[in-house]
């Protein structure tokens, strides 16, 4: 029948859309960290992506920042001079294949390191790298958590005044997603305030 034949095409759409999907979003680059700044070569790219090998010099770069997303591993976002964005994102399962942790710890040491040379050379007033607060570690992000904290306090109130149905099941759900943004912001304010200590 008609329906039958329906459910057997999307359910064939839905697996082919997944296989193809598994094996054509993934994408390879060569990242590189020398004494005139960062470069990125794309060995593999994604399906017609127009994305060339670029790189960004020291002295362009005026600050980066870096966070772990929902199914990311590190996000790295530098910022340039000329308003530039170079963000890499990898995905999380894959960082025991590659090196790319490794990168970050370079990176912050290399940044470091060109900061105090630019400091020694010509002295504090010129502008150095700086690691800017992501949206966790930012004042926006602990306002969203306090705002989130206190629509939890609500939460046993609607469960207690609509009873257990399906509405409550989305309830808990958000509320779920509330929590994990409260951890993810002080987690990440708690290792910023560490950073800064070291």
């Amino acid at each position: 029948t008609e329906v039958t034949l329906f459910m057997v095409v999307m359910i064939g759409s839905i697996i082919a859309a997944f296989v193809i999907g598994s094996k054509k979003s993934k994408a390879e680059v060569e990242l590189t960290l020398d004494e005139t700044g960062i470069s990125r070569k794309w060995i593999r790219k994604f399906p017609v992506q127009l994305a060339t090998n670029d790189q960004v010099n020291w002295d362009e770069i005026t600050g980066y920042s870096i966070r772990s997303e929902y199914h990311w591993g590190e996000v790295l976002r530098i910022t340039t001079k000329g308003k530039k964005h170079l963000c890499l994102r990898h995905k999380e399962n894959l960082l025991s294949k590659d090196d790319y942790l490794k990168f970050i710890d370079d990176l912050e040491h290399r940044v470091h390191m060109h900061n105090v040379h630019i400091s020694s050379q010509f002295g504090l007033d010129h502008p150095l790298i700086k690691r800017k607060a992501n949206s966790y570690e930012g004042t926006m992000g602990l306002v969203w958590a306090v705002i989130y904290a206190i629509a939890l306090l609500f939460v046993p109130w609607l469960l207690m005044r609509g009873g257990w149905s399906s509405p409550s099941f989305v309830i808990v759900f958000i509320a779920g997603l509330m929590l994990w943004f409260i951890n993810k912001v002080f987690t990440s304010r708690k290792d910023r305030a560490a950073r800064r200590n070291i």
